[in-house]
């Protein structure tokens, strides 16, 4: 009876420990993605290179979002409002595209987001049928 209770709890170390280990890294990350996460608010930011505000009003389990780009006033553009849609890459990557420029119009994309300053900074590009202009989301740090 003895014998038995330890090879079970053998078998059961030799189960459990690479279990451990395949979480372990895992939760490492679930944690990085927490500080990472984009949320819902209003941020400042660059559409190919005009200063906007980038409002984001909902931000679903899976990483994709929705919200509102807003050119400045004052700018070469005007008072231009546009609704967004987007998607937070596993790696923490960001897409981004316009609903009034159809399918594919004008998408920003970027790699992983830094932490500058006292923010979250995602850097890319933005590209249209013929440009390809800078993109910026920057997001207050909590």
């Amino acid at each position: 009876m003895l014998a038995r209770n330890r090879r079970l709890l053998v078998v059961l170390a030799l189960v459990i420990a690479p279990l451990v280990s395949l979480a372990v890294p895992g939760l490492a990350s679930a944690a990085q993605r927490e500080r990472f996460a984009l949320r819902k608010g209003v941020f400042d930011g660059l559409w190919h290179n005009d200063p906007v505000q980038i409002i984001i009003e909902r931000v679903n389990p899976d990483g994709s979002f929705k919200g509102e780009l807003h050119f400045d006033p004052h700018g070469r553009w005007g008072d231009v409002r546009t609704g967004i849609t987007g998607h937070l890459g596993r790696d923490d990557s960001l897409t981004m595209e316009r609903d009034d420029c159809g399918p594919g119009g004008q998408v920003a994309r970027t790699g992983r987001p830094e932490v500058r300053g006292r923010s979250m900074v995602w850097r890319g590009e933005v590209t249209g049928p013929d440009f390809k202009e800078r993109f910026e989301l920057r997001v207050p740090l909590r």
